[in-house]
């Protein structure tokens, strides 16, 4: 009787505080209503893999895939927002990030780990305190016309594989009173921490609250409970806290650690083709090799069904998911793959060390193909550097009038699936245009998988240089547009197979940086409107930020900051006027989306002049002029692409110590 006094005591508080305004500010807790802040851990229940298992109300529905494919990932966004709903408009000047919104970095209870716990999710301690302004900033959600809804952003990503809690506070403040924010009656019974809400018999303590509800909302008691005791460790007065959540982020770098750590060389070779860049418009500093490339494909090849490319993604054995717990892919098959290779020749002036060529990687961008390798490789020629390039995946050479197109290898597998006028479904006797299938976002997952694809290839192929005679002492890596979104993660994972890097015009948040892409984002609106979903509405929203949960694992953002730490680094950007039109620099809204951040995260120093560190440079330039071609299409502007070229080479013959700036008066001076 006492406990059902006390319970009724606080709701009958709350109620005469809340009585002075007609509509009392509530930060909205209803689970069993589905009203929750997000993401949030409670989203994991009934899983038995460790994987999400958000409720699906019809799986045979198209409408439910974007929520399927989160429940194949193992933990939530590393870059998305945590989102919490009011029940009237707020005073947006409330919103003070450490301040009235708090962010913890927390170790939790894992029953993946610990099957034996009692309390899956449990927050058992707060690791440290993210600083607002700095880790995070908080506001108004936009596509929220009521006011009601607070939007808390990463400002850097946060660690995958770990627990965070979010505490909101009595400060934030209503918009029309100016009152302080109550916590919901559903919350009131989740904090209390005298006991369980239910006797031994499973019946309810509380004359307010049915047995199914207390029931029901035991288990998520003990949790706010723990989440609430931590926050107090932490020096918030639980007595200010309105609502409180806690969530584990997802795996990212797991399966392509697994890949790394079980790689070997295979196959690898080279023919010369008798061909120099002369043939195609060069100076003929570099003679032109192809040759083949074998490679595990962890995603099905369109042997028997085409369309097979449109839905495939990595899978363990027993077609498990790839998470944390089961990191290792399981390749269908093994392909030999196209390669097209560049060597100095005598024209270049350069001699072989009998070590073999020193040797740069080059990964072209999105829907363009490997010989792109040949716009670059006379000026590598020229300081006595190979190059080597293969496709990334679903792209390739379509031209079969091409010298260097290979019929039966080309990774477009020669797929015929739309009218390439139009884009519309259907074949049309041609073969795809290179790419076009490569970021599927009708299928999440085999979106991200691509572009975890297209980071083993290059894995693949840097272990099997030595195959082809070139000097594995010397690699480096030059990557454009997609081509360095995908070589950031390369060179996260790589453990010492290559050396210095030229990131060519990157970016991170992929899902927001396509939708704010001059280039890819009419495209990619109009196909989202064509399934009802339009810019500017809260479905729009939701599901750009379940496409980058999904998509997490292959960004580049989530793995720059290792990059970095691991590689000299030069990375070029085209700010303008006007700015990249393809990969965007920065993007409104969305912290983590552009190449903006991925410059910040990867703590580049930015360079007007020529630099020298014999430690090895890591250094952002960025161009007043320019095209996002400019690296490789002099059209633009030709002064950009000498210049960026040079840097390249300069950057990579030396290790990765001199970056020469020539043109000082095309590069922003800081």
């Amino acid at each position: 009787m006492l406990r059902r006094y006390c319970i009724s005591a606080i709701l009958s508080l709350v109620c005469l505080v809340a009585g002075a305004q007609s509509a009392p500010l509530v930060a909205r807790f209803d689970p069993a209503n589905g009203v929750l802040p997000t993401p949030n851990n409670l989203l994991f229940a009934g899983s038995v893999d460790g994987t999400l298992n958000i409720p699906v109300a019809d799986p045979s529905d198209p409408a439910s895939a974007t929520v399927q494919a989160l429940n194949a990932l193992d933990g939530f966004s590393t870059t998305g927002p945590m989102i919490a709903t009011f029940s009237s408009a707020l005073d947006p000047a409330s919103l003070v990030a450490g301040v009235t919104v708090r962010l913890f970095e927390v170790e939790l209870e894992n029953p993946v780990l610990n099957p034996a716990t009692d309390s899956p999710f449990a927050v058992t301690r707060v690791v440290q305190e993210l600083n607002g302004e700095i880790d995070f900033t908080v506001n108004l959600l936009a596509t929220d016309p009521a006011q009601s809804t607070i939007e808390i952003l990463p400002l850097r990503p946060l660690k995958p594989k770990t627990g965070y809690m979010v505490a909101l506070t009595d400060g934030i403040l209503g918009q029309a009173s100016a009152a302080p924010a109550f916590p919901d009656l559903t919350y009131i019974f989740a904090r209390y921490e005298r006991g369980p809400l239910i006797n031994p018999d499973g019946s309810s303590r509380f004359a307010n609250l049915s047995d199914s509800q207390a029931q029901a909302l035991e288990p998520i008691r003990r949790l706010v409970v723990a989440q609430e005791h931590a926050a107090a460790s932490a020096g918030l007065r639980k007595a200010h806290i309105v609502l409180s959540w806690s969530f584990m982020t997802e795996s990212t770098d797991d399966a392509l650690r697994a890949i790394r750590a079980g790689l070997t060389a295979l196959p690898f070779t080279l023919a010369p083709t008798g061909l120099d860049t002369a043939s195609v418009q060069g100076a003929g500093l570099a003679d032109i090799y192809t040759g083949t490339l074998q490679l595990p494909y962890y995603l099905d090849a369109p042997t028997l069904i085409p369309t097979v490319v449109l839905t495939t993604r990595w899978r363990g054995a027993n077609e498990a998911e790839i998470t944390r717990y089961n990191p290792q892919p399981v390749a269908p098959q093994t392909l030999s793959i196209p390669v097209l290779a560049s060597m100095p020749n005598a024209a270049s002036g350069q001699s072989q060390p009998a070590s073999g060529w020193p040797v740069v990687l080059f990964q072209h961008g999105i829907t363009r193909n490997r010989t792109d390798l040949l716009a670059l490789a006379d000026s590598l020629a020229a300081a006595g550097l190979a190059a080597v390039a293969i496709d990334l995946p679903l792209h390739g050479i379509t031209d079969s009038d091409n010298p260097f197109y290979n019929a039966t290898m080309e990774r477009t597998f020669n797929l015929d699936l739309i009218n390439n006028e139009t884009g519309a479904p259907g074949p049309d006797g041609l073969i795809d245009p290179s790419g076009t299938h490569f970021l599927n976002l009708a299928s999440l997952l085999t979106a991200r998988d691509n572009l975890r694809q297209g980071v083993a290839d290059l894995l693949q192929l840097a272990a099997s240089l030595e195959q082809a005679g070139f000097d594995t002492n010397q690699v480096g890596f030059v990557g454009h547009s997609f081509g360095a979104i995908v070589g950031i993660p390369l060179l996260a994972v790589d453990d010492g197979l290559i050396g210095p890097a030229s990131l060519v015009m990157p970016g991170g948040g992929i899902a927001k940086l396509l939708e704010s892409s001059a280039s890819f984002g009419p495209q990619i609106q109009a196909s989202l409107a064509a399934t009802g979903l339009i810019p500017g509405t809260s479905a729009y929203e939701s599901y750009f930020r379940a496409a980058q949960q999904v998509l997490d694992a292959g960004d580049a953002i989530n793995y720059a900051q290792a990059a970095a730490d691991k590689h000299p680094t030069h990375l070029v950007e085209i700010i303008g006027p006007p700015p990249d039109q393809t990969i965007p620099n920065s993007v409104p809204g969305a912290p983590l989306s552009g190449t903006e951040p991925l410059l910040q995260t990867m703590e580049l120093n930015s360079a007007g002049t020529t630099q020298n560190d014999s430690n090895g440079l890591h250094i952002a330039v960025r161009f007043l002029s320019g095209a996002h071609s400019s690296l490789l299409d002099p059209g633009p502007d030709a002064e950009v692409t000498i210049e960026m070229q040079q840097q390249i080479v300069g950057f990579l013959a030396s290790a990765g110590t001199l970056l020469p700036i020539d043109n000082t008066s095309i590069v922003f001076q800081p």
